[in-house]
């Protein structure tokens, strides 16, 4: 019985958000090597026979320093466990121009890591296994006859390492994606297992049978908010039936709330369930997306991105998210020349805002504002 780790979209060098860490480096940098190097402790606990990767496993083609001296740790610890790894590229890890050399390349020095990076397809056999991968193609042309070459060997067991997306469920919306073509399909389920990569959400490919997404591992946007993140152990025993477990990572958590027609709520309505929200939510040094929807644009200025972060103090970053509804901006109907720009703004506040004590606070708020303005145009 072969037992591999399958992984995928470690997206090494990634980083986002104003965020430092208590070591010095960008928060979210360092949450993509915690977790690369917990599955990498999850593979040595295990005693896999593999650990196979399918593709983005740096974010950018070319890395800094730091992204390759976290990579070059976590496969020199599976190499001196015994282990080999099998990476593919990605579209994040690919070069576009032939005056970038692929930076997988330089992991053809570390003993037991086979990388492939070449835009075509390669065979790695290892003990009874033959692993069939497909790397990133950027011609996509080019990218349906290496599938094409893919073929499973008899009396052998075969795995397919590929990243690409299976239909357009699959898809990221990224640039360079490759959608796989419908009519290889079926030559997917020729393979005992296929370790897909791109997708970054852990999945069963749907009418499939041995196609499976592990998914990133770490939550990379708001829309992998709800779904957990980690790797998977397969146990090849018996032909074209694989044993699959998932195994979760501690992926900073990504918390997602969501307030429909803000338009029929007053701001201190939309507060309260915000505050409801912060009652029951553990959002203690985890990432938030709040989508507003349906707002009046005066309902926006009240809601400002400070104000809100005060009712998640202990979160360690808020996104706000706004849709508004339309609205009629015109004033035909009235003479500009004889009223002030503070006048106007002031009776469309009082005329649109649902709450007189609401209206009265922002135009003083905004009274000041004027004044500078007026004052800054006069100098």
């Amino acid at each position: 019985m072969l037992r591999l780790l399958h992984l995928s979209d470690t997206h090494l060098g990634y980083s986002e958000f104003d965020k430092v860490s208590p070591s010095g480096i960008n928060q979210r940098e360092e949450d993509c090597y915690r977790v690369f190097h917990e599955a990498i402790a999850k593979a040595v606990e295990l005693k896999v026979d593999v650990v196979i990767h399918s593709g983005d496993f740096f974010h950018r083609p070319w890395p800094s320093n730091r992204a390759l001296i976290e990579a070059f740790t976590g496969l020199k610890r599976l190499a001196q466990a015994k282990i080999p790894s099998i990476i593919i590229s990605g579209n994040h890890s690919t070069p576009r121009t032939i005056y970038t050399s692929p930076i997988l390349k330089t992991l053809a020095t570390l003993d037991q890591v086979y990388p492939v990076y070449q835009e075509q397809y390669e065979q790695i056999t290892i003990g009874d296994t033959v692993f069939h991968a497909i790397p990133y193609v950027n011609n996509e042309d080019a990218f349906k006859t290496e599938i094409a070459r893919a073929a499973p060997l008899a009396s052998k067991a075969n795995v397919l390492i590929l990243h690409s997306s299976i239909g357009r469920e699959y898809m990221m919306e990224e640039f360079g994606e490759r959608i796989f073509p419908p009519e290889h399909l079926a030559k997917l389920d020729e393979f005992d297992y296929t370790a897909l990569g791109h997708f970054h959400n852990y999945k069963k490919v749907k009418g499939l049978r041995t196609s499976w997404y592990s998914g990133s591992t770490e939550r990379l946007c708001d829309k992998e908010a709800p779904v957990a993140k980690g790797v998977l152990l397969v146990e090849l025993s018996q032909r074209l039936n694989p044993h699959i477990k998932f195994i979760p990572l501690s992926a900073r958590p990504w918390h997602f709330i969501s307030i429909a027609n803000c338009f029929q709520k007053s701001i201190a309505e939309i507060r309260k369930t915000l505050e409801e929200k912060a009652l029951s939510l553990d959002s203690r040094d985890s990432l938030l997306t709040i989508r507003l929807l349906d707002l009046k644009p005066l309902q926006s200025i009240e809601l400002s991105h400070e104000s809100l972060a005060k009712i998640f103090p202990e979160a360690l970053v808020i996104q706000v998210r706004r849709s508004f509804v339309k609205e009629d901006y015109s004033f035909a109907q009235t003479d500009l020349k004889k009223e002030s720009l503070f006048d106007l703004f002031s009776d469309y506040i009082r005329s649109h805002a649902t709450d007189p004590k609401e209206a009265q606070n922002l135009i003083q708020q905004a009274r000041s504002l004027f004044n500078t303005s007026e004052n800054e145009r006069l100098t």
